[in-house]
This record gives C-alpha cells, structure tokens and sequence, in this order.
C-alpha cells in the first residue's frame, strides 16, 4: 500500500514548482524609539520573542530610525535597519543573523550546540562539517553513507550499495558497521545504539528532497549535548514550510533499467504554521546486473512547523519501505598486480545471484528471499519544542519514536575452484553438471562456486527495533541576543 501511495504523491509532485504571494503575516504595535541600534535590537527581540545573531562590536555607534506602528515583524526589522549599513540574513538552519550589507553570511552550526541555539560555524571550537542541498547534488552520493565522504576524518566504504556499508572515523578503530558514527534526524538520535550487529544508523536513513542541510560534529560536545557518542554525530535537518507555497520534483533514469521520483512540496497552512512533505519512491536493478528489479520502494517523510511568540514547535514523521541488493564480491584475478575479469563475471556490471534465487527454501527450512536483499522497514518520528519562558530562561525538549525491522538476505560467495576440484574437496569424484537454466551439460573443468545464503534481522532476539529517545533541557542565558 505505501508503495503505491507514495509513488502517486511523488508522481503528482514531480512537475510542480509552484511559487505564489506569501500569506498575510500576523501584525504586531512597534514602538521602538530611533537610537542605538544595539537597543533597538534589543528592544526587538523582548517584543517579538525573535532570536537575532548579532555582534555587539559590529553595531556600536550605528543609529536606527527605530519604528513605530502596526506592522510584521519582518517589515518592522526591515524599518529597524533602514540606513544603519546593517542588513539581516537567514542561513539554512534558519538562524537570522545581523550583519553588514557588504558582508557574507557565516554559516550557524546547531548541532552539539546548547539549547540548540546555534553558533557561528568559525567560532566553533570543535570539528565541524556542513553539507547544504547544492553540496548533496554535487556529491550526488550512491547511498547515505556515500554522503559522509565530504567529510574530513571519515573513511567510507560505500560500495555494498544502500545498506551495509562500512563507517569508520579517524582516531577510533573499529572492525566493520558503524559503531562510532550516530545519525540524527532533527536532532534526536535515530537509533540510540550505534552498536548493533548488522545495523548501522546509516540503514534507517534515506537523502531525498526533504534534506535541507547535513551537520556533522567529529567529538567536542557532542559527547555531552548529543548523545554520548564519541566519534561522528550527523545530523540531518528536514525542509521545513514558509509562508511561501513551493515545490521541486526529480526524475532519475538509469542504463541499467532503475528509476526514481523525487518530491518535496511545502506552503503556509495557517497563522504562523506551515507544512513540508516529500520523499522518493524507486524501482529497477541494480548496478551489478541482477536481471530483475532488485531495488524497490521508497520513503515518505512530512513535518508540520508552528510559531510562537517566544518559540516553535516542530513535529515530524517519515515511513521508510525498501529493498536493496547488497553488493558483495565477485571473483577477479590479479596478474602481476593488473586486475583481469574472471570468466562469466563481468568486472563492472557482474553479481552473485540471478533471478533463479529469488525466492529459496533452504535445508533448514528457512524461507529466503534474496529478493528483498538487505532492506528497511521502519516508521520513524518525532517532535522539537522550544519556548522562552523569559528574557533569560528558555526550555526544549526532543523526542523520537522508532520501529521496524532492518533484515539482510545476502549471498556471500567463496573462492571458485573446477568442478572436478570441487567434487574431489567433498570426498567425491566428479559424475555430471548441468545448467540450471539451459540444461546444458558442462565439463569437469567448469568453474564453480559455493555461495552461502545468509539471513540476518535486527536486532536479531526481537526481529524489530523499537525504541523512544528524548531530552529535556533548561538553558540561562547571560545576554539577549548578542554574540
């Protein structure tokens, strides 16, 4: 059913980019006297429960015009630095900063950050990386993981396809999976536990339309402000609405038969409330040639954003469907050091399975699927709430909610020997052989290989994950509004 219902959304949200006239913004009474402009801001800010960066060095001995009327708060502001050489700007993560008209906007970090509330990314004493949308299309990673390969200290073995894949981060050794990498997703952790057998957070996580941006912290206070994790913390911010309708749709064609829709579709649905929904849906083979459609499903994902006076509220969901093939290796040979295809296995597009092993009962009794691969299935959600309770004292609070079941259906090949070898090695001599498709018989010397099924659910002693994060937090501030 989802599958179906997301391709229909996506479909429909394909073509459209749709921009109209913003909604009428809620009006407030100004009566803020022309001076200062560090006063003004000031005074601002106590009205409107708005957060502004500013420095306090940058503004002294400029003048504002100051305001006075019934107005938005954007047009007030607007009036506040009319003159002044000042100009406010907004970067991706939302954060509105106050900066000279000549000058570039520094980008704000949020993440392992106190209460949220952002810092200058150069002023930062500790690691951090930010991918904004345009960076995600020119990586124009291969699956989630691929995404980490932007980021310094971070090795990324990305080849497995979309799950599977190898995290490893300088400083900290590790066999495999990904037990010192945490994703987030709005700032709550995905899965708590980065250490679980055949699970990596990168599994549960898709990059479609409804990124906005990527934070990535190496160590620092993400031990502290995240969730203890010591290596490489994630987080991954969605697309929320404006007071702006709009749309952007995607259409991804391959050679190998694979397609996918993408869709984000976002807009005002009240006073101060605004939408987001999206997600992408896919179906084909894979890039190592199974002969049948290997990559199947997609994700959904919709938050809804409602301001207040002194904060917002931010509540989100996202159900993730798909199955992947995980690619495993295929035999080659290595002469002298030159890398030489193995017969009937092409070295770029050649896989262990065909469409012969679909659907298997093994001698256990146990139903295999290679069909499904290593996949997802998952619902995933959660909520972000601020509020300044004074000038001084603001409270937030996260929480996310996780359940599914991340399985692997792989067949993980051996060393090919002939087929007289092979029987020989089982205490046997070698009788007949026959193509399983064809029915041809082949010679004693025909390569063959032992390829072994596996089966893996985790966490393997429930065959789901389920769990609930949360924090709630009490911040003090010396100063409003100032840097």
């Amino acid at each position: 059913m989802f599958r179906y219902l997301a391709a229909a959304i996506l479909a429909a949200t394909v073509c459209l980019v749709a921009i109209v006239a913003p909604a009428q913004a809620q009006n407030q009474h100004f009566q803020i006297a022309a001076g200062d402009l560090g006063q003004a801001l000031d005074a601002y800010i106590h009205q409107t429960g708005r957060q502004l960066i500013y420095r306090v060095d940058d503004v002294r001995g400029a003048h504002s015009p100051g305001v006075q009327g019934d107005m938005s708060a954007d047009d007030a502001l607007a009036a506040l630095l009319s003159g002044t050489g000042f100009s406010s700007r907004s970067d991706s993560s939302g954060a509105q900063a106050i900066v000279r008209a000549d000058s570039p906007l520094s980008e704000i970090v949020v993440t392992a950050t106190p209460g949220g509330q952002g810092i200058e990314r150069q002023k930062a004493s500790f690691s951090t990386t930010t991918l904004n949308s345009e960076d995600i299309h020119r990586l124009a990673p291969l699956n989630t993981a691929g995404l980490l390969q932007g980021i310094p200290g971070v090795t990324v073995a990305s080849t497995g396809g979309e799950q599977g894949n190898n995290l490893f981060v300088r400083g900290f050794p590790s066999s495999g999976d990904a037990p010192y990498v945490t994703f987030q997703m709005a700032g709550s952790a995905v899965y708590d536990p980065p250490t679980v057998a055949w699970f990596g957070n990168a599994d549960v996580i898709r990059i479609d339309e409804m990124v906005d941006h990527v934070e990535a912290v190496r160590g620092g206070p993400a031990q502290v402000l995240s969730n203890g994790q010591v290596g490489l913390t994630v987080n991954i911010l969605p697309k929320t609405g404006t007071d702006v309708f709009h749309g952007v749709g995607e259409i991804g064609i391959t050679d190998y038969g694979k397609r996918r829709f993408d869709g984000q579709v976002s807009g005002p649905i009240g006073d101060n409330t605004f939408f987001s929904v999206g997600g992408f849906y896919q179906n084909g083979d894979n890039v190592r040639r199974l002969h049948f459609a290997s990559e199947v499903g997609g994700q959904l994902s919709a938050n809804i954003l409602h301001k207040f006076d002194r904060g917002s509220v931010l509540i989100w969901g996202r159900i993730l469907q798909e199955d992947n093939t995980w690619n495993l290796p295929i035999p080659i040979i290595v002469d002298n050091g030159a890398v030489k295809e193995f017969p009937g296995f092409n070295i770029h597009t050649g896989a262990i399975g065909s469409p012969q092993e679909r659907e298997l009962t093994l001698r256990s009794g146990d139903a295999f699927r290679f069909d499904r691969g290593r996949g997802t299935d998952i619902r995933n959600g959660g909520f972000n709430y601020n509020y300044e309770l004074s000038d001084n004292l603001s409270v937030q609070e996260k929480a996310s909610y996780l359940e599914g079941a991340v399985f692997t259906n792989a067949l993980f090949p051996n060393t090919p020997v002939s087929a007289a070898a092979f029987s020989t090695a089982h205490g046997g001599t070698f009788g007949s052989l026959t193509n399983a498709v064809t029915g041809q018989a082949l010679p004693a010397p025909t390569w063959v290989m032992q390829v072994g099924a596996w089966i893996a659910t985790s966490p393997p002693s429930h065959r789901a994950i389920t769990g609930i994060w949360g924090t709630i937090c009490f911040f003090r501030r010396r100063t409003t509004g100032r840097s």
